[in-house]
């Protein structure tokens, strides 16, 4: 992969220039690009969040982004560790701090060993992939020798419960610092009634 994140600033650098400026003259190690939007063409001005994981992501996303976009991170390690790198990055560029959109499944069931249980069948490829294993270990939820999530990483990651109490869930992660929640359901039993229940 060479140098994700360095690749990424210059994606970045090159949208933004277009987008925002409405013309690019750039030569990176990566990337090159040289144009312009017709003289009569307004630019955009598209919002650009990007993708991030690891500690470095996030501070790239305070520094060059109008976002931090997760998935399957968490909820501690994004209060502990994506919001300050995020924070950092901006105070580097002189600016806010962009928004944190993080990703969290949820579960409609009180059977707590059901639902992490439909959590792993629903994320079963992420414990296996390197890149989340250091972001799971960074987080202090190390996936098992046989490269599966533990009791606790899948509470930190996932809520379930009542529609009530995942509704105080959801708003207490909100209360941390998250900006904005992308929920995904986990079917637990029937996908039909749970997702009514909410």
């Amino acid at each position: 992969m060479g140098k994700p994140l360095h690749h990424l600033r210059e994606y970045l650098t090159i949208l933004r220039g277009l987008l925002w400026d409405g013309r690019i003259d750039f030569d990176g190690e990566y990337l090159h690009a040289h144009h312009a939007l017709a003289p009569d063409t307004a630019p955009p001005k598209t919002p650009l969040l990007i993708s991030t994981l690891r500690k470095n992501a996030f501070r790239l996303a305070g520094e060059a982004s109008d976002g931090a976009i997760t998935w399957d991170c968490p909820v501690q390690y994004l209060v502990s560790t994506a919001l300050p790198a995020m924070q950092a990055g901006a105070d580097t560029s002189g600016r806010p701090r962009p928004r944190l959109v993080a990703h969290v499944p949820v579960a409609v069931s009180t059977d707590r060993a059901a639902a992490r249980d439909a959590v792993r069948a629903t994320f079963p490829v992420y414990p296996r992939l390197p890149f989340y294993q250091g972001m799971f270990a960074d987080a202090g939820f190390p996936v098992t020798p046989d490269q599966t999530m533990t009791d606790d990483l899948v509470d930190n990651l996932a809520v379930s419960g009542t529609p009530e109490q995942i509704r105080r869930r959801l708003d207490d992660i909100r209360s941390e610092g998250i900006d904005e929640l992308m929920v995904s359901q986990v079917v637990v039993h029937d996908g039909a009634s749970e997702l009514t229940s909410l």
